[in-house]
């Protein structure tokens, strides 16, 4: 019966190996070193490659006995005599060590020699089989061979492991250091690097530590990581160039770039993980990866052409350099069809995977990055230093307007006192002319008074510190304007109606940067262009636009609004109305806050001077909450 059964089995093996046509045995005694190039240079597999599994049977007569190394194929599972076992994807506890993956140790005895050989694909990637039998050669001949062949690989590896773990130090010290969202961002993507990278390393170095001893699993969860990349590669592209808010389709294009980013990393590892059809993935699968291509092609463009700060060309070039490295790899295995790109064992001739140039992609891209950064701090540096020089010009000019309307107040007073001593012999209208001429002085000393100017200089210092330049520049250049304004028209008893809404606009555009867009407002100029030449008494809208923004604005829990109206009425006058959503005036507010004191006195004066009476209405709002002011002003014949 025994007899019976090892004719079957040797039947069986004999079929099996006429069907297969292996190649026939290699002998060779001590020349593991002088082959080992060669045969594990991935430049150089042989052409002959079979799918699935593949059973057949070795046979070598020895005249004594020795150790030896048996290579027989690249082929995910290898199985000799069901004692040994070896290959890519070997569980780890198989191996008599890590070295013996490829080379797996026999022992020679006398005679004739047999080795039943059992190969499998955990897909349907092909393998090649070339049986090679090292006579004299021993597991420790291994190792000094692998880490020669691997050399410029591992050290490629090493530098850029070192150099990203130095940068994500810096970026996480700058971070704390300066509380800069940019070096946050910054630090999650290239820490995500790294946990790539690790995952590469205990796979390239079989340490398999992560996996407990299973390679397979590898091939499966590097991607996730790897996509984790190129998602947070785009959102720290947003933070650095600011356009979150700037560009509301950029960051929806974002949004879905990292969606569908994850979306297919994700698919694709549960489609290696299940499935073995990889030359249905080859062939169809990868296009996939197309779709968050075409939307970062997308962003890019668009980036180029709406973002208008030059920065961009950092995060272009980044772009580039890792897309660059990236396609090198892909180029290499679907395109040139290199076999084995991130392999510890088959290394090309040059000592270069095409894997370490999307290692050297992702160092340059980083390296980019940090100087956008470090260009970016700078630029912002430059511009808060002449952001201050040019706040110490300002003030010096504010110094000397302040000075010129309190030598011109003085004046004013002084004049008005020397009128009013000569009282008895003027004449009512010459009377009145003064004491309009006081209103006048009081209203432009309401505008100037130390507490405005205390605290439209505080704003400006608070811009300055939080290093917001472009606010504080605007804000000075409207202060500044406002001041040269007052000063020019501190002697006019009479301004045009758009020099009125023109200083109406920029003290409602001051105050609006002063407290941080807690209100907009909205100026309606009349239709009739012409009514913009309209002389109205001046400086009386700009106490009640005051009222409304201190006593309506300021403590809403809701957005606040201030609308300015000028037309004409049907009695040729001009009708002003001022209209706030806020809380509303108490009535003793209507008639005794100072500013409104001042604009009931003037139009007091104004009529006995002129016989013509300005209407001045100030009330709560029928409807909704606010107030609502008007005027209705004659034309006055000065």
């Amino acid at each position: 019966m025994k007899t019976l059964t090892g004719v079957l089995v040797l039947l069986f093996l004999t079929a099996c190996r006429l069907q297969a046509q292996v190649p026939a045995l290699e002998v060779c005694e001590h020349c593991l070193s002088e082959q080992y190039p060669d045969l594990f240079s991935s430049d150089q597999l042989p052409d002959q490659k079979y799918r699935d599994s593949l059973s057949f049977e070795l046979v070598y007569n020895s005249e004594k006995v020795e150790k030896a190394l048996l290579f027989v194929s690249d082929a995910h599972y290898i199985s000799v005599n069901n004692l040994l076992f070896g290959g890519t994807y070997q569980h780890d506890s198989l191996l008599q060590k890590r070295e013996n993956r490829f080379l797996l140790p026999v022992h020679i005895e006398e005679g004739d020699n047999r080795f039943i050989i059992r190969l499998k694909n955990r897909n349907d990637e092909v393998f090649f089989v070339k049986p090679i039998l090292f006579l004299g050669d021993s597991t420790e001949e291994i190792t000094p061979l692998m880490m020669t062949q691997n050399e410029r690989a591992r050290n490629i590896h090493y530098a850029v492991f070192a150099i990203l773990c130095v940068i994500l130090v810096y970026a996480v010290f700058q971070f704390f250091m300066l509380k800069k969202g940019s070096f946050r961002t910054y630090a999650w993507y290239v820490g995500s690097i790294i946990i790539f990278l690790l995952f590469f390393a205990d796979n390239f170095f079989n340490v398999h530590w992560l996996t407990r001893g299973d390679p397979w699993v590898y091939t499966c969860l590097n991607l996730i990581p790897q996509g984790l990349i190129y998602v947070l590669y785009a959102e720290f592209g947003m933070d650095f160039l600011e356009a979150r808010q700037k560009d509301k389709t950029l960051n929806t294009a974002k949004n879905i770039f990292n969606v569908l980013t994850m979306s297919v990393v994700m698919l694709n590892a549960f489609f290696l993980l299940s499935s073995t059809a990889k030359q249905f993935f080859d062939q169809y699968f990868y296009l996939l990866y197309f779709l968050p291509l075409a939307v970062s092609t997308y962003m890019a463009v668009r980036i180029i052409l709406k973002i208008k700060d030059q920065t961009k060309w950092f995060i272009i070039l980044g772009s580039v350099l890792i897309t660059a490295g990236t396609f090198i790899e892909i180029f290499g295995v679907y395109v040139y069809d290199r076999p084995k790109p991130r392999s510890f064992y088959f290394i090309p001739s040059s000592g270069v995977m095409d894997f370490n140039y999307v290692e050297m992609g992702y160092v340059l891209e980083s390296l980019i990055f940090l100087l956008a950064i470090a260009y970016k701090n700078s630029r912002t540096e430059r511009n808060v230093q002449k952001l201050n020089e040019h706040t110490i010009l300002q003030l010096q000019e504010k110094e000397r307007l302040e000075k010129q309307v309190n030598d011109l107040l003085n004046e004013k007073l002084k004049q008005s006192e020397d009128k009013l001593a000569g009282q008895r012999l003027l004449n009512e209208n010459e009377r009145n002319k003064t004491r309009l001429m006081q209103a006048q002085l009081k209203s432009l000393q309401l505008q100037m008074n130390p507490h405005y100017l205390f605290n439209s200089l505080n704003s400006i210092n608070d811009f300055i510190i939080s290093k917001e330049p472009q606010q504080a520049s605007e804000y000075l250049a409207l202060y500044a304007r406002m001041m040269r304004n007052t000063l020019r028209n501190s002697d006019q008893a009479f301004n045009t109606l758009e020099q009125e809404l023109q200083y109406s606009e920029d003290y409602l555009k001051l105050e609006a940067l002063r407290f941080d867009t807690r209100f907009t407002y909205e100026i309606i100029r009349p239709r009739d262009l012409s009514l913009l030449d309209f002389d109205i008494p001046g400086m009386m809208l700009q106490p009640v636009l005051e009222n409304a923004v201190w006593h309506g604005m300021l403590h809403l829990d809701y957005p606040g609004k201030i609308t300015l109206e000028a037309k004409s009425n049907i009695s040729d006058a001009l009708e002003i109305i001022i209209i706030d959503n806020g809380h509303g005036l108490p009535e003793q507010a209507k008639t005794k806050g100072y500013g409104l004191k001042n604009i009931h006195e003037k139009i007091e004066l104004l009529s006995q001077l002129y016989k013509k009476r300005i209407h001045f209405k100030v009330g709560n709002r029928a409807e909704g909450n606010g107030v609502e002011v008007r005027f209705e002003i004659p034309k006055f014949d000065q």
